[in-house]
Parts: C-alpha cells; structure tokens; sequence
C-alpha cells in the first residue's frame, strides 16, 4: 500500500527512496544547431525543446529518461530557424546542421571536467543533394520537419520501471482519456495555493521523484526543492487558458496537455500548466506527465513517476 504523502513526510520519504553507490553515472548531452529549432527525447521522453533561435553552451541531464541499463535512443525532432534567419523561408535549409555530444561523469567524484568520458558524438545526416553543386547539404532540406534518432549504451546502477510499466493511452477512448487529464491539470490548477497545498503534496512528490532518484540528490537538493514547492505554493499566480492539445510520448505511455499555440514561441511546446506572476511580469510553465499502470482504467490515470 503507498505511503500517504504529506507535507511532514515529503522529505523523509523522498530520501528513503533516493539510494546511493560507490559510482553514480550522470549522463548528459551537448547539442549544438545552425538553421534549425528541435526537440530532443531520450528513449521518448521530452529533455528540451529550443523553440527560440539559440544555442545553449550548457549541457542538459538525461538520467531521468533513462530507467536502466542498456540501449537508450536519443530522438531530436528538427524543425526550420524563424524566417528572420532562414531567408524568409518556412522550411529547413539545406545549410541546417545538428550535432551533439553524449558524455557521462561521476556525481561521486564531483561531476569534474577532467573526468567526463564521451559516450557518442554525432550529427543529424548531410547528403549530396540532386540540383545542387558539390559538398554535403542538410537531409532535411525543404521539409518543415525532420525527425533523427540514434542509440547509446548506458549503464546506471539502478533499474526503474516507471511508464514502462503502463498501459498504452492510445488504445483508450480519446475523449474520455482527454477529460479525465483536465481534471487532473485542474486539481493542481486549483489547489497550488498554501492553504490547499496538502490536497495536491502527493501529487507534487510523484511529479520529481524519478528525477531525484535517477540523479543520485542529496538531502540538502531533497530540503531545498520542498521549500521551493512552498513558497510557489504562496505566490500569487494569473492562470492562462490559451487553448490545449493532447501530446504522447513513451511510447504512448505518457500523456501531456501542453499549449495549443505553435506560432507564439513563448507558449509553443510549453504544458498547458501556464501562469504569469510578479504583477504579469514574469510567467511559469509546469510539465505534468500522466500514465495509467498496467491493468489500469481512465479512472487510474495518475501522474507519473
């Protein structure tokens, strides 16, 4: 029987779940892009998304896509830069480029440059194209969407099962499966607040376990995310309702509703979670993925550990 969560246990029980070992593999990848925005998943599940026009110098961790040991597939889905910088066009360029860098380094060792091992390294395919003179063009020239994966061996010291162990969202009726999300984005709509915090901590907790235990944290990491969960509790937030769309990733095995908008790229991409704050000066989006466990019904749909 599951633990009720409240806000005396959270961080108690996080920390009883968070094992460590005398190696704690953290994986991460640098991605660099010319000409192009992306999405990246690792075995599915969402890791980034660059809708605005830039580059990151900053690696991102991918341990919480990661649920065992074994072949992992790293998906980035390519789209075309905004025509300010694709000469007005809305399809990828032939000059678009790709390229990342998978590596791997110890937490327990204190995550030093010196001691990064690469893993992979690669790029989204160049081809010859035909009509076009000499050198290697982008292989999603003059598609509006482009889609590469490729696999990577890691090895982790604990095995999760997570989304694998739910059932397929695809297979339910669609409608009903709709609903019963919005009720659930609704519970944590309505009940981020200090005085109904203890209605949705549960909810809260199985939202960031997997990340904390895939990535080894320690109590203090454990300490601080609970006092950030409350004092967002307190603040004062506008919710927005910009429309939503339903989104699957695991394999079907996870539901999201993020924005409906795909033109504005503050909201593209983003959960349909949305408020702004600081007197409308500054906005939060809040990823929320849902499952229903093996055997399950519409009824169970839950949010994901």
């Amino acid at each position: 029987m599951k633990t009720e969560i409240t806000k005396d246990n959270f961080v108690d029980k996080m920390l009883s779940e968070i094992k460590h070992y005398p190696e704690e593999p953290m994986y991460y990848i640098y991605v660099h892009n010319s000409l192009c925005l992306y999405e990246m998943l690792v075995n599915d599940y969402p890791i980034e998304k660059r809708f605005e026009y830039s580059t990151s110098g900053t690696p991102f961790y991918i341990n919480t896509a990661i649920l065992k040991s074994g072949k992992q597939k790293l998906t980035f889905r390519i789209y075309p830069a905004p025509k300010e910088y694709n000469k007005d066009s809305e399809v990828l360029s032939q000059f678009a480029k790709l390229s990342f860098e998978i590596l791997v380094n110890d937490r327990v060792t204190g995550l030093k440059i010196a001691n990064e091992i690469k893993v992979l390294e690669g790029e989204a395919p160049q081809i010859k194209a035909k009509g076009y003179s000499g050198g290697q063009y982008f292989a999603g020239m003059g598609q509006k969407y482009y889609e590469y994966s490729v696999e990577f061996d890691a090895k982790v010291p604990y095995e999760l099962e997570s989304w694998t162990a739910g059932e397929d969202l695809r297979k339910f009726d669609q409608k009903k499966l709709e609903e019963k999300a919005l009720s659930i984005y609704d519970v944590y709509r309505n009940n981020f607040t200090s005085d109904k915090l203890g209605n949705m901590i549960g909810m809260d907790y199985d939202n960031n376990i997997r990340d904390y235990v895939t990535e080894f944290q320690t109590k203090k990491k454990v300490e601080q995310l609970f006092l950030d969960i409350i004092d967002d509790a307190k603040r004062k937030k506008d919710w927005q309702d910009f429309g939503h769309k339903v989104v699957f990733y695991g394999d079907g095995r996870i539901l999201s509703l993020i924005q409906s908008n795909e033109e504005d790229v503050r909201l593209r991409g983003e959960s349909a979670l949305f408020y702004l704050y600081n007197d409308e000066s500054r906005s939060m989006s809040v990823p929320l993925y849902l499952y229903i466990p093996k055997g399950g019904t519409i009824d169970d749909l839950q949010v994901l550990r």
